[in-house]
């Protein structure tokens, strides 16, 4: 993995991170479904995998899903009190 490819996915997973953020802040701003935002990072991931995949090829898109979806749904979950100061 070169450098422009460990750029491109923390740009990604930055991507996926934001906009799962304002998903849950508009959508459900009172946080009643907080239990299910879970998701939201993990489908994000599989459409940002599908998306920076090229050439199309499984193994390297389902390592996309993982680095993507693994990574998101950490810093999203747990790393709150760190980026945004929750």
């Amino acid at each position: 993995m070169d450098l422009l490819a460990l750029g491109l996915n923390s740009i990604v997973v930055g991507g996926i991170i934001a906009i799962t953020k304002v998903i849950t802040t508009v959508f459900d701003p009172q946080g009643k479904l907080s239990r299910w935002y879970i998701l939201v990072p993990t489908v994000l991931a599989v459409l940002g995998a599908y998306l920076m995949t090229t050439p199309f090829e499984v193994k390297a898109f389902l390592l996309n899903v993982l680095i993507y979806a693994g990574v998101s749904t950490y810093l999203f979950k747990f790393g709150k009190s760190v980026i945004l100061g929750d």
